[in-house]
């Protein structure tokens, strides 16, 4: 029988291995040299608007199928037109867990005759905090392919980052929120993202075909030309049993791009899938890059390692940086079906003759459904502060519910164009509750108002009219 603490259960601080000891504090820059060392293969570029560069290394399938990766408002959604197709979403929250695994098909550049590379996919999730997903890596230049393999992996308390192709891995130490988190951003945007595509897409039923002896309804979508998705679904559970992304070849034949062949809801998943022992013969790379002792003791300055991690680190999911000017992103919480809040970042505007500053000169705020663009009315969370994390509450002009778009943020100035693009996650009153405070306790200034509740930033949306 598996167990999981929940997070409420979960403690901040878990024995490790003593060979990872010194490493119980999160150190970004550390974390940031390893996947910046993994980035050195070329890739293609996939995503629309600046990410991190762990964002970009896991959203390979999005390069080959050259979408956006989608939002998601499961819960608050409105109804949808396809029962197992449309309403997936507010169903995919509610589970305790899933798994998804099949084929990614990597197209051969000798030509469409010869054979395509196939190479594994998987997404499990476990809520709260537990998830392991593959990435696979695909750049060409010229008939020359480089493919590059791995996983990410997090158990609640360590996230796991592994190179296949290079041999070597990295073990972080993680609080729980950060799991939960990491584990959302999954779940509620990736996972969905091969389920039913960019937000502008729209399923048509096409039939009935026999699935693993189960009588499904086929459903039907062009996301881009010549590109389609296919579902089968079981109508009596409502859930897919066979999702296909195909594209139109060269030679007019229907090629697969991502088979998922093997969908699971709410099966116990094994803990060996969170499990990693370091494989041999893997170089780790934190080993390699932990500095070595002072050869002057009393000119060191580094400190003793902490023993805490933090339950939240607040880095940032998304950045951009223009001149002397920068916009970052932490993250975005579904506040009610129309509302949301976006933890963000942004250089300190110049004050104006009479001393005041306008926190969001240049600042544009939309939401982005497809090709659709709705605007958006902002109130502040809180009285903005410089060098701080800033709390802006969105709320969706046209009064209509968000659907499965994203929230763009762009920066206009001069020279500058800076834009970036966030999920809204939903989650449940108590935990979301818990990650504000725990992210209004983490600023590396002590706010100058009251405490963030989400009580009091649902209170202020009512101001939105």
């Amino acid at each position: 029988m598996n167990s999981q603490p929940t997070l409420d259960d979960q403690p901040d601080d878990c024995p490790v291995r003593e060979y990872y000891q010194q490493l119980r504090s999160a150190d970004p820059a550390q974390r940031e040299a390893i996947l910046d060392r993994w980035q050195s293969a070329p890739l293609p570029p996939v995503v629309a608007t600046p990410r991190t560069s762990r964002v970009r290394m896991v959203a390979v399938v999005v390069a080959l199928l050259a979408l956006v990766v989608v939002s998601a408002l499961w819960e608050f959604r409105t109804p949808g037109t396809l029962y197992g197709a449309d309403d997936l979403p507010a169903r995919l929250v509610l589970v305790d867990s899933f798994r998804m695994t099949g084929w990614q098909h990597v197209p051969n550049p000798g030509g469409v005759n010869q054979p395509s590379t196939k190479l594994p996919f998987e997404i499990a999730v476990q809520r709260p905090g537990r998830y392991r997903h593959t990435f696979n890596s695909i750049s060409q230049n010229g008939d020359q392919q480089t493919i590059v393999t791995g996983f990410q992996m997090c158990d609640g308390q360590h996230q796991v980052m592994l190179n296949d192709t290079a041999r070597e891995y990295a073990r972080f130490p993680v609080g729980s929120l950060d799991a939960a988190l990491k584990t959302e951003e999954l779940a509620q945007g990736y996972a969905m993202l091969m389920v039913l595509g960019p937000p502008d897409t729209n399923y048509e039923r096409v039939g009935n075909e026999t699935v693993k002896g189960i009588n499904c309804d086929q459903y039907v979508a062009n996301f881009e030309k010549n590109a389609v998705i296919r579902l089968w679904i079981d109508p009596q559970t409502g859930w897919p049993i066979r999702i296909v992304a195909e594209t139109l070849n060269a030679a007019g034949k229907w090629t697969p791009l991502i088979e998922i062949t093997e969908i699971d809801i709410n099966s116990e998943l094994p803990d060996s899938l969170f499990t990693l022992s370091p494989p041999e013969g893997y170089v780790d790379l934190i080993s390699k890059l932990k500095p070595g002792p002072s050869s002057d003791p009393a000119n060191s300055t580094a400190e003793p390692p902490s023993h805490e991690v933090p339950e939240i680190s607040m880095q940032s999911t998304g950045s951009g940086h223009c001149n002397d000017q920068s916009l970052e992103i932490w993250h975005s919480f579904l506040l009610s079906p129309d509302s949301a809040l976006i933890a963000w970042k942004r250089t300190m505007p110049k004050a104006t003759d009479d001393g005041t500053i306008d926190w969001l000169n240049g600042i544009e705020l939309v939401y982005q459904s497809g090709k659709a663009s709705r605007p958006l009315k902002h109130q502040w969370g809180r009285p903005p502060q410089d060098k701080q994390w800033l709390w802006s509450i969105i709320k969706t002009a046209d009064g209509q519910p968000f659907d499965r778009g994203m929230i763009q943020m762009t920066f206009r100035g001069k020279g500058c164009n800076l834009t970036n693009s966030i999920v809204p996650l939903l989650f449940p009153d108590g935990t979301l509750d818990r990650l504000l405070q725990a992210a209004d306790k983490s600023q590396p200034v002590p706010a100058s108002s009251e405490p963030l509740t989400l009580k009091s930033l649902r209170a202020l949306t009512t101001q939105l009219k």
